[in-house]
């Protein structure tokens, strides 16, 4: 009985958890590098399920590592928390502005959008070879109006 009560004591809690503001960001840790070089794209879910997660629709070819896969969980205090990240390493062919295309994530009815975001990738004729940082940029999903920037003129392509 014992076992029975703690099981549904934890089953409250977890969904209790999961109804406390659900977070989905996503992050590239260059939006500007040299061709022949790779950024990283990192998409994180906090507070939710993994299994509504979307990814955005990617070129294969461009993808030279990932997805990997990170989650974690705490309890202080007696609030729980949990994150799960998933982070794709990806090299562009060529010079250009690419856009990554939007992922999504659903939990319910709820369903949040990563912003697309804008890469731009430069000449690179003495071969630099650039390592993604640490701290990137970091993005929220686009229930949040985004400010307005100028647009390059260049043409848009997608990964």
């Amino acid at each position: 009985m014992k076992t029975i009560a703690t099981a549904v004591i934890l089953f409250i809690g977890f969904t209790w958890t999961l109804g406390q503001g659900v977070k989905f960001s996503v992050e590239v840790s260059n939006d500007t590098l040299l061709v022949g070089n790779y950024f990283e794209l990192k998409y994180t879910i906090e507070n939710g399920s993994t299994n509504g997660f979307e990814p955005p629709k990617l070129n294969i070819h461009d993808i030279v590592g990932g997805p990997n896969t990170s989650t974690s969980m705490s309890i202080i205090n007696g609030e729980m928390s949990q994150s799960a990240s998933y982070t794709y390493y990806i090299k562009p062919e060529d010079i250009g502005a690419y856009t990554v295309p939007p992922a999504y994530y659903e939990e319910g009815e709820n369903i949040l959008e990563s912003p697309p975001i804008e890469v731009i990738v430069l000449p690179n004729p003495e071969g630099v070879v650039q390592r993604p940082h640490q701290a990137g940029k970091k993005y929220m999903p686009l229930n949040v109006a985004p400010e307005e920037e100028s647009k390059p003129t260049r043409p848009r392509k997608k990964f």
